[in-house]
Parts: C-alpha cells; structure tokens; sequence
C-alpha cells in the first residue's frame, strides 16, 4: 500500500514563480496527490502529517552542475546535499563522467573511483546510471555525457560521435565538455563541430566549462556559441562568471554576445555558485607546457625530477595567484592540518621559503588529489549574474559526508542552494529565486513531472524557513550543514527516515 502523508499550514512556492499561498499537500506514494489552497486536505485519516507552521515548502532543489559521480556510489546517503535542500543531481559535468569505459580509460577510470573506495562495474551510460540505482541514492540523478570521458575512451572521433549518439537515443540529456582540462583543451576545434553535429536535430544539451573564464573569456563564449550553432541550439554556460579582477569589465560584453546568440535563436543558459572563490585542480598554477598532462601525470613527473621542481619553484615564486590560493584539499596526512590556508601561510607554517616552493612539494606528492580555491570574483558581478533570469544554482561539489573521510569540499559542498536563495530573493523576490532552483533546471535537463507543486508530479519537496536560511561553512570548517532547511522529502519519502529514495532520472 502507497504510504500518504501530508504537509500542512505551509506557505506554498510551487516552482512557477508566482506568489506564494497557504496551503496543504498530500502525498500517495511518490506523488503528489493534491495540493489545497485554505480548506481541508482529503484523505487524511491515516496519513503521516508534517506540520510546517512558519515554513516555506518548495518542489525540491535541483543542483544543476553537480560532481557526485563516484562519490555518490561511495557514499549514497548525500549529506551534503540533502540538508541544504536538494532532491536531483545533475552528474557528467566539466567534462568529466566515469563512462564510457574501454581499454583506452579503464585503468583511469578505476584509479578515480579508488580515491573513494568504488570499483567500477560499467561500461556505458546505462550501465553507470544502473550501477548507481543498485546503492539506492538518497536524491535523484541524471548524468551528461563527458567530452574528456569520450576523448579518453575513442582515441578517433568517428568513435567518439558514434558513442555519443548511442548514448544519446538511449536518453542521455546531452553533453559537457571542460575545455580547461586534459585531453579537451588540446582537441582540434573540427573535432568539438563534428561532435557538436551529433546533438543536431535532438533537444539535447550542450553545457561547458568554458576554454578560458577570465582573459579569454569573450572569445570562449563566442567559441561555445557556435558549438551550440552547430548542434542542438541549446548552450548551457558552467559556473559563468568573470575570473580576474582584471577581466571584471567584461561582463556587459559577455552579457551582451550571450544575448545577440538569443536573439538568433539560441536556446542559452547558465548555472552560478553563490561564491567569489572557486575550487579547481592545484595544478592550474602551473605554466602552460602542463596543459596537455593529468594531475596524476604531472605528480609522476615531478616526484621522479627534482630540477623541474626547482624550475617551476622559480617560475612561479612572484606569483599573486600562487600566495593568495586556499589550498582546500589533499589525500595525504600530512597535508590536511594546512587545508584552509592560503599557500603563503601554509609555507610560514611548514618552514618553506615560499608559498610556490609549498605548492610544488604538494603537487610532487599529493598532486592527483590536491584541490585549491582561488579568489578574484567580483561580487559585483555575482549579483548581476543572479539576478539573470536564465541563471540557476549549481554547487559544483560532491555529494559528501559530514565528515572528511571522501576528501574535503569547498564550503558550497554543505550552504551553495540556501546561500544563492538567500541573495538571489534579495534581488528578485523569493518566488522566482525558488523557481531558479526548481523548474527552471528541470526544464533544461527535461526531468519530466519535477521542480513543480502540482498534482502528478513526482513528490521531491523541501520544506525551508526563508527566515533562517542560511551557509555557515567556509574553508576553515567546510563541512559545516546549512541552516533554515527543515524537511525533505525525495519521491515522497523524508529523508530523515534513513530510507533512500533517490532514482536515475531516464
């Protein structure tokens, strides 16, 4: 028998953007059965009641840029996510997805799901949204195609287009490329059209990590416009921002390309963490001749040639943005009491020379795994971008414990959906900083009957008080929960029962 329940005496923000109303839900099963605006609510006898007296109750956030791929099959129960209010994932993004698997990737695949203790058992995109069905997630998912993952496993790009359209007729909701990392940023850009010519004639979804998020910023948009011209017409822009206070000034022209390619009939979006410090590879500080190489690669090198150390030491010793990086995350012991440093403060501690001498110690040791944040947003042009219509939440985190044992997050990982309703309600009212994190993402990755208050949808709500909401965590104590969020149900079930709910999204 399907269980029912009910949330009473809420405030009702149905995803629509419209005004919010008092109002009860009941639940059959994992639906919604009916929603009452001022009057009773039937069937309640033997139903399971909430009361959310003072509370806000929403369809359930959807996090639209999402890197829970292994950890998700690690650690299924996705704390970091379902306390501050999310209920879907979208996996697969910056390129990276843990499929296809071939010879070509299976040994590079397996090292990355070993970091988290997951042994892979996939092959292709159904086989991995299977494989993590079998560990009964506590949120949904849904997982694009990765660029890097495909380059990785088709050395040709006969075989790359020929995999992804299989993956595409089956329902992958599109693909993303991470044109900052290896192998993409090396693809000729014939290669990204013909792939791009496989999302012709589908609603598939092209989303990127930009070739350059700061000096070349406008060139990496007009570079991802015609991508999307040449396929699908959908762009999805990753974490859009303007990187480097000297590259602040470009928002108006970014705005402005991004509008002219609408005007042509470009379907353009874009997802934003509510941060000005980002969180990325270690390894980025380092000078070009690095570009083609993996963090592990580059970690076998340096341990196995201690002159190229000493060069990039000097090299990188004036460095701004070398002294003024965070360094947020390692897998070695004896790294993780300088996590939520800057590396200049982390050579003072450690008794280095300099803050460049720290960073290549780390990445000659620990480089496979060393993450670091780096400032340099304007939080000028944070609010501008969130108060964008077309712009909706992504954490830009793995789904993680409350404790450190897959790794340390940035603090986006525990507070980036409560922290981006909270600012983006301030510019544009509550209910269409609800809609951004609700139906809006669920229609561009078509998660069909989500991110709405209706009768037949699927019942994924999060029961908030807009009052409280709120982000604790910062670098120092990254794993901190967020505040204000009260309850969440995903497919009907609260997540507080220690029952997981959670399913693929196909």
């Amino acid at each position: 028998m399907n269980a029912v329940r009910i949330v009473r005496n809420a405030l009702i923000c149905d995803g629509t953007g419209g005004d919010l109303y008092p109002g009860s839900i009941r639940i059959d099963g994992d639906r919604i059965a009916e929603v009452v605006s001022n009057g009773e609510i039937s069937g309640a006898k033997d139903a399971e009641v909430f009361d959310a007296q003072g509370c806000v109750v929403s369809p359930g956030f959807i996090d639209a840029h999402s890197h829970s791929d292994a950890t998700l099959l690690a650690a299924p129960g996705a704390f970091s996510k379902r306390t501050q209010g999310i209920t879907t994932e979208i996996l697969g993004n910056c390129g990276h997805s843990l499929f296809p698997v071939t010879s070509y990737n299976a040994e590079q695949v397996a090292s990355d799901c070993a970091a988290v203790g997951v042994k892979p058992s996939w092959s292709d995109w159904r086989d991995y949204c299977e494989a993590v069905d079998s560990v009964h997630p506590a949120v949904n998912f849904a997982v694009l195609c990765g660029h890097n993952a495909l380059c990785a496993a088709y050395p040709k790009i006969k075989d790359q287009c020929a995999a992804l359209d299989k993956m595409l007729a089956a329902g992958c909701p599109g693909l993303s490329s991470g044109l900052l990392y290896a192998p993409g940023r090396t693809v000729p850009p014939s290669d990204l059209l013909r792939l791009a010519a496989v999302l012709k004639h589908t609603d598939a979804i092209y989303t990127t990590h930009l070739r350059s998020e700061g000096a070349r910023l406008l060139e990496s948009l007009e570079e991802a416009v015609a991508f999307a011209s040449a396929g699908s017409g959908r762009l999805h822009v990753s974490h859009f921002k303007t990187a480097g206070e000297a590259n602040w000034g470009k928002l108006d022209a970014a705005l402005e390309l991004l509008e002219k390619a609408r005007e042509r009939g470009l379907r353009i979006t874009a997802d934003r963490y509510p941060y000005t410090y980002s969180q990325t590879s270690l390894s980025v500080i380092l000078p070009p001749r690095y570009d083609s190489m993996r963090d592990r690669e580059i970690q076998e090198k340096l341990s196995g040639d201690p002159a190229e150390c000493e060069r990039l030491i000097e090299e990188l010793a004036d460095s701004r943005r070398v002294k003024r990086a965070i360094l947020t995350a390692v897998s070695k012991q004896e790294f993780l009491p300088y996590c939520g440093l800057t590396l200049e403060e982390c050579a003072v501690r450690a008794g280095m020379p300099s803050a460049a001498a720290f960073a290549v110690t780390v990445l000659r040791d620990d480089g496979a795994r060393a993450m670091a944040a780096f400032g340099g947003m304007s939080p000028d042009n944070l609010r501008r971008i969130l108060a964008e219509p077309w712009v909706c939440c992504g954490t830009d985190e793995n789904a993680r414990p409350q404790d450190e044992s897959l790794g340390r997050g940035h603090p986006r990982s525990f507070g980036a959906f409560p922290l981006f309703l909270k600012l983006t309600a301030e510019l544009v009212g509550l209910p269409e900083a609800v809609r951004r994190v609700t139906s809006f993402p669920a229609s561009l990755f078509r998660l069909k009957d989500r991110g709405l208050i209706k009768p037949g949808c699927f019942a994924d709500l999060t029961v908030f008080d807009p009052a409280k909401l709120d982000c604790k965590a910062d670098f120092a104590h990254p794993h901190t929960p967020a505040e204000g969020i009260v309850r969440v149900y995903v497919n009907g079930e609260p997540t507080d029962t220690g029952k997981r709910a959670g399913r693929a999204l196909i």
